[in-house]
C-alpha cells in the first residue's frame, strides 16, 4: 500500500477529527422524593459506597455506583434515589468522609496554551510524547465513538495507547459534526484504509436510535458509510454480564413495540469496557506490521533523544 509523503493520513488525522457535538439543553428536573434514613442506615451506606469504590483501581462513574446499589438491593432502581444517592455523595465528599476524586468528571474546567521554561524543556516534553501513526501500514482506520461523557476517561487512556482518536456524541451528535466525520472516512479510504466506527451506547430505543442515525447520516450526505459496530451495550452482554435493567421510559417516543428492558452504557465496570474495546481493537491489526511501526516508533524516538543531548 503506498502512502503518499506529501499529505499523510496523519495529516488528514489531526485536521479532521475534530468533529464537535450538539449544544445541550437544560431539562429542569423534578424534585426527589425524600425517603428518610436513619443515621445508622446512612453510616450503613456510606460504608458500603467506600467497599464498592475501594474495590476499583480506578474511577468510576456516580452512575456506576448507582448500579452496583441497585444491584446489592441497598437503594431503589428510581431516578429520586439516584439524585438523593447525588445528594449524599456531595455531603460526604465535602465532610471528608468520600474523597473529592473518588468519581469520574468528564467537564473540563480550564482552558490555555502549553508553555515551557526553556527549550531543553520543550525538547524533553517533543521525546516524551512522540506517537508514530501506528495505522499507517494498517488496511483499517478505526475511531471510538460514545453515546456518553460518563464513560469517556475509561476508553480514552485505552484508545490513546492503541493511537485511536475518540469522538463523544452527547446523544444524537449534529449534522456538522457527521459530516465532518465522513470527510475524514473519505480522506481515509483514499489512502486504502476501511473506515470503521466502535461504538460505545446505551440498550434503550433512544441508544439504539443513535445507532440508526448515524449510519443513515452519511448516505444523506453523499458519503460512504463507515463500518458500524456496536461493542456495548448489546443484548448479549446484558444476558452474560447479568446487567441490571430498567423499565422502558414511557415518554421515549421511540419505545413502541420495544421489548425487554434497557441498560446504560456506564453500568459496565471500567475493566469490561477496555476488556471490549481492547479485544476489538487487536481483531483489528496484522500484528507483524504493528510490531514493525512500533520497532520503528521506539527508534526514532531516540533519534529525538540524541538531538535533545
Amino acid at each position: 500500500m503506498k502512502i503518499h509523503t506529501n499529505s499523510s493520513p496523519e495529516t488528514v488525522n489531526e485536521a479532521n477529527t475534530h468533529y464537535g457535538t450538539s449544544p445541550l439543553v437544560a431539562k429542569p428536573i423534578p424534585k426527589a422524593k425524600r425517603v428518610r434514613r436513619s443515621p445508622e442506615a446512612l453510616d450503613s451506606l456510606l460504608e458500603t459506597c467506600k467497599e464498592i469504590i475501594g474495590s476499583y483501581e480506578e474511577q468510576i462513574t456516580i452512575r456506576h455506583l448507582f448500579y452496583r446499589l441497585v444491584g446489592l438491593r441497598v437503594i431503589e432502581k428510581e431516578e429520586a434515589s439516584y439524585r438523593l444517592l447525588c445528594s449524599h455523595l456531595s455531603k460526604w465528599r465535602k465532610s471528608g468522609h468520600l474523597p473529592f476524586d473518588a468519581f469520574i468528571d468528564g467537564t473540563r474546567w480550564h482552558y490555555g496554551t502549553t508553555t515551557f521554561t526553556d527549550a531543553e524543556d520543550a525538547l524533553h516534553d517533543t521525546v516524551r510524547s512522540y506517537r508514530k501513526n501506528l495505522w499507517q501500514s494498517q488496511n483499517v482506520y478505526p475511531e471510538v465513538w460514545a453515546e456518553k461523557d460518563a464513560i469517556a476517561s475509561i476508553i480514552t487512556p485505552i484508545a490513546s495507547e492503541w493511537g485511536v482518536k475518540v469522538f463523544i456524541s452527547r446523544g444524537f451528535a449534529s449534522i456538522s459534526s457527521l459530516y465532518k466525520a465522513g470527510q475524514t472516512f473519505e480522506a481515509m479510504r483514499s489512502y486504502g484504509k476501511e473506515p470503521r466506527i466502535l461504538y460505545f451506547g446505551d440498550h434503550d430505543p433512544s441508544g439504539l436510535g443513535i445507532d440508526a442515525a448515524i449510519k443513515k447520516s452519511f448516505t444523506e450526505f453523499g458519503q460512504t458509510p463507515p463500518i458500524f459496530k456496536r461493542l456495548a451495550v448489546t443484548k448479549q452482554q446484558i444476558t452474560d454480564l447479568a446487567l441490571p435493567t430498567r423499565p422502558v421510559k414511557k415518554t421515549d417516543k421511540r419505545a413502541k413495540n420495544w421489548e425487554g428492558g434497557c441498560v446504560e452504557v456506564d453500568t459496565l465496570t471500567p475493566v469490561q469496557i477496555r476488556d471490549i474495546l481492547e479485544k476489538k481493537l487487536i481483531s483489528l491489526i496484522d500484528a507483524r506490521e504493528w510490531n514493525r511501526t512500533k520497532y520503528i516508533e521506539e527508534a526514532e524516538r531516540e533519534s529525538l533523544a540524541a538531538i535533545r543531548l
